[in-house]
């Protein structure tokens, strides 16, 4: 994905980091779905930062912003119905 994005546009000097996944369940959280969120929302980001760091390192700057839902910090009684 960097090389390809360096290839056509030059060097990535940013990176967003706003994806989110979240699970609907109709009883106990399943691994699978709780599988799916932390794919999406912790370890894409992750993968997608260690990609884009080691050009911003050896070029000297570069940002990185990870985008979060509101959703952290409210929460929701009902996202999740057992």
């Amino acid at each position: 994905m960097v090389d390809l994005v360096a290839s056509e546009l030059g060097n990535v000097g940013i990176l967003v980091a706003n994806a989110a996944a979240s699970a609907v369940c109709r009883g106990p959280l399943s691994t699978r779905a709780n599988g799916r969120v932390m794919g999406v929302n912790v370890t894409g980001t992750l993968l997608c930062a260690q990609a884009v760091y080691p050009a911003m390192r050896d070029r000297g700057r570069g940002k990185i912003i990870t985008v979060s839902s509101v959703m952290v910090e409210l929460g929701s009684p009902t996202l999740f119905t057992m």
